[in-house]
């Protein structure tokens, strides 16, 4: 009799044990540990892994002083994903970065004012375009026109960004830091999240690409008085930046500004009918891919305004690059001799 209760007892205990699990749960066991498969989630601009909680955020593309006399107290460039570089006036280049997450970036600036081209390369990542000040004539009839809410924080939104003196005119100190933008965001009805797009592939970091011609030294050609560099570190695998052949320093950190993927996209530059702000072209044309202390020819394109980059290989064929972060130079295809690739 106690044999039988003692079965029936375990049974019901077994019962009990197999309900109370959680629907469609799976444990795998060995009696000493526990094999949870989970899901890796990826940021869609640099191939790297990401939190589940930021997979869908959305991205935020910040202007960014890049006059020779402001470039000492750049801030925060290491930190964003992607850092797009063209001229605007005077022989003088502008930045944009764009970054995933932008709850990560620390301050970052200096921020300066917007332009046509800047807007739809943010566009192109969906992103929320933050500047400080604007074009009144070009850029403001083209936001006007695709209907876009921007961020000005040197204008409605300025309780999103700060000064800070370092030494220059009060144009070169506007500041501003991820927390701040997020919260201009939430503030302005702007959506934060959306279903990401592919950009780039990526390759796995377990196995990376090297171009074939090699390049431990790229020099890009914008204006007379703008050259952009770029040295290949090999302990790093990265490659360092350079302004006019001093390498560029954070203002905050002294860290040197070092990306993974390096693009030189050549197209056509000209001045718009008020003879000083320029015209970029982002209809597309040829360029360069360099990574690893390797470079090859590409193809690009653009599309609309709301289009992201494509970017293949010469002959048309998927482009596959090194998950990383990437600084894109966009510059006048008539000055493509100028732009020099070289192993040393």
């Amino acid at each position: 009799m106690f044999k039988k209760l003692l079965a029936f007892t375990l049974c019901l205990i077994l019962i009990f044990a197999v309900c109370g699990c959680k629907e469609n749960e799976i444990v795998i066991s060995d009696d000493t540990e526990s094999i949870v498969e989970q899901e890796t989630f990826y940021n869609e601009l640099t191939g790297l892994p990401i939190e589940e909680s930021k997979k869908d955020a959305k991205p935020v593309a910040v202007m960014v002083n890049n006059i020779s006399l402001a470039q000492g107290v750049q801030t925060g460039l290491n930190s964003v994903d992607v850092i797009y570089e063209t001229i605007v006036e005077g022989g003088i280049t502008r930045m944009v970065t764009v970054t995933k997450d932008a709850s990560k970036l620390p301050q970052l600036g200096t921020v300066r004012s917007a332009r046509y081209v800047f807007l739809d390369l943010a566009l192109g990542h969906n992103a929320t375009y933050v500047h400080g000040g604007f074009d009144p004539v070009y850029f403001k009839a083209h936001r006007d026109e695709l209907g876009v809410k921007t961020m000005d924080i040197n204008g409605p939104q300025a309780k999103y960004g700060f000064r800070e003196k370092n030494g220059l005119a009060s144009e070169h100190t506007l500041y501003t830091t991820g927390a701040k933008l997020e919260e201009g965001r939430k503030a302005m009805g702007i959506d934060t999240t959306y279903t990401p797009q592919k950009w780039l592939t990526f390759a796995d970091t377990a196995a990376p690409i090297t171009p074939a011609t090699p390049c431990t030294k790229l020099n890009v050609f914008f204006s007379g008085t703008q050259k952009t560099g770029f040295t290949y570190d090999a302990a790093t695998g990265k490659y360092i930046k350079s302004s006019n052949g001093k390498e560029r320093t954070d203002y905050k950190t002294g860290e040197k500004l070092a990306v993974k993927n390096v693009f030189v996209l050549f197209t056509s530059v000209s001045a718009y009918a008020d003879k000083y702000h320029m015209n970029i072209g982002l209809e597309g044309g040829n360029g360069y891919y360099i990574s690893n202390g390797g470079a090859e020819d590409i193809k690009w394109s653009k599309g609309g305004a709301k289009d992201p980059l494509k970017i293949t290989k010469a002959d048309g064929s998927e482009l596959t690059v090194n998950a990383g972060n990437t600084y894109i130079c966009i510059t006048g295809k008539n000055d493509m001799a100028k732009t020099t690739i070289s192993a040393e």
